[in-house]
């Protein structure tokens, strides 16, 4: 776990990953390409967490963190990736490690479950910084070229820089399905 809090700490601006409302505040959020255009009945259960936010467009950037945006951009984007990948392999071998101690037979197997399970939800907080960080990159470089999106695009149609249409939407989905749901069920569960 030391490996995972040094690597973590590469992305630590002012403690930014240890806040719980900086993280409640990720969590809570969607991802949805547009958030400009979410009614406030849409936006009411989440607007709350956004804390100093100096307006709609900050509270609408994903990556806007208390009126900063340290991981704004490809460069930044590409560190939380690789940042984010090396805690993961560290929290998958401690993991490995939990599960030979639940399986050993004289040992605290209920300790050891609750250690796991704990790792787990590390693990969904990492996998959300990194989310977070990559899908906000999408949404800049899709809105980034300012052309009008496309009314009816043909099936299959993944247009590079074109925001409505972007690849980002298969992105969110993914994200949403495996993370979202994964980390909710742990924590309302155990």
């Amino acid at each position: 776990m030391e490996w995972v809090k040094q690597h973590l700490s590469s992305l630590n601006f002012g403690s930014v990953l240890y806040f719980g409302h900086v993280l409640t505040r990720w969590i809570n959020r969607p991802m949805v390409p547009f958030p400009e255009e979410l009614t406030e009945e849409e936006k009411s259960y989440y607007r709350p967490y956004l804390l100093q936010a100096k307006g709609e467009e900050q509270a609408n950037n994903l990556i806007d963190i208390q009126a900063m945006r340290m991981f704004e951009g490809y460069g930044a984007r590409l560190l939380v990736q690789r940042v984010t990948e090396l805690a993961m392999a560290d929290l998958n071998s401690a993991r490995q490690y939990t599960r030979k101690l639940i399986d050993e037979p004289a040992g605290d197997i209920d300790r050891w479950l609750l250690l796991d399970k704990r790792l787990q939800v590390v693990q969904s907080l990492v996998r959300t910084v990194d989310n977070m960080v990559g899908y906000q990159n999408l949404l800049d470089l899709a809105k980034s070229d300012g052309r009008d999106p496309i009314p009816n695009p043909p099936l299959g149609h993944l247009a590079h820089g074109n925001g409505r249409n972007c690849c980002g939407l298969h992105v969110m989905r993914w994200i949403m399905r495996l993370n979202y749901g994964s980390l909710f069920w742990r924590l309302k569960n155990h």
